[in-house]
Order: structure tokens, then sequence, then C-alpha cells
């Protein structure tokens, strides 16, 4: 609720992204007066391109200024190079007025500019600076041990 109003609105689950290209791909193949669906995701068959592809093509092309943009776990089809990218998008976006709501994982995605990382812990929510949580404390850890910590928890496994 606000003063203003979002002028589009997009859930992304990674879980369901296959669906939603299937379905595209479905309705294009319908004949209609109208452009193509996939005109709004770059013009490709979103099943023609990778996984990464098709959510950069998501991101590049469908997501709009002024909209509201929920995400669940948008970093699972993206590299990390591919979320450097997608974090200029988002960046581009906010300042075009775009609000972003995202659940992550994503160390990465946690560092954009200008975003509050809250937490969830025994129930409650409340912020965190992004250093604070618990994936970038796991990727530190196995990164400053060069992978030892890995070793050892597989170690550990097989004893």
């Amino acid at each position: 609720k606000g003063y203003r109003k979002e002028k589009d609105l997009f859930f992304y689950r990674a879980e369901t992204f296959y669906n939603l290209n299937t379905e595209v791909r479905r309705l294009d193949e319908a004949p209609s007066f109208d452009a193509k669906i996939a005109t709004y995701y770059g013009g490709k068959d979103l099943h023609a391109q990778s996984h990464g592809e098709a959510m950069e093509a998501l991101y590049t092309y469908r997501f709009k200024p002024n909209g509201l943009h929920l995400l669940d776990e948008p970093e699972a089809s993206l590299s990390p190079t591919r979320q450097l990218a997608f974090i200029l998008r988002i960046v581009e976006l906010a300042g075009q007025g775009a609000q972003f709501i995202i659940a992550t994982h994503s160390p990465l995605l946690m560092f954009t500019p200008g975003c509050q990382v809250p937490a969830i812990d025994n129930g409650s929510i409340g912020p965190i600076d992004a250093e604070a949580s618990v994936a970038v404390g796991v990727y530190k850890a196995v990164i400053n041990s060069k992978g030892d910590s890995v070793r050892r928890l597989v170690d550990e496994e097989e004893a």
C-alpha cells in the first residue's frame, strides 16, 4: 500500500519457471491476432535457451520500471557472473521505481546496493547485515579454508 501503485507485478519461483516457459510456448503456438508472448521475453523460445539464459531474458525484457517483483531463489539458475548482471538490472530498475522482494541464499544478491536483508530466526524476522548471514558465513568458511572444510566434512561422513 502506498501513494503509488505498481505498474507491473511478477512472481518468480525457480521450481515453476520451466512450467511458465512451457505455457508460453503452448500459447504462442495457438492462433492469435496478438503478438507472441515470447516477444515479452526477448523473442526467443525460452526452452531453446539454458535455464540461466531464460532467466536472463526474464529479468532483461520482462521486468519493468515501477514494477513489484517477488522472487524465490532466482540465483538457482544463475552463475555467479549472471548474478552480478542481475544485480545491475535490479539496481537499474530500482532507480526507476521498481521494488524487489527476494528470498535468497546467494551471498552476492545479499550485497546488492541499497537492499535491506531481513532474516527469519526462530519465528521472528529482523534486519541483519549481509555479512552476518549464515550463507555468507558458510561460503567464507569454505573459501578461506581453501576447501579443507568441505574435505573434513566428507571425511567425517565417510568415517
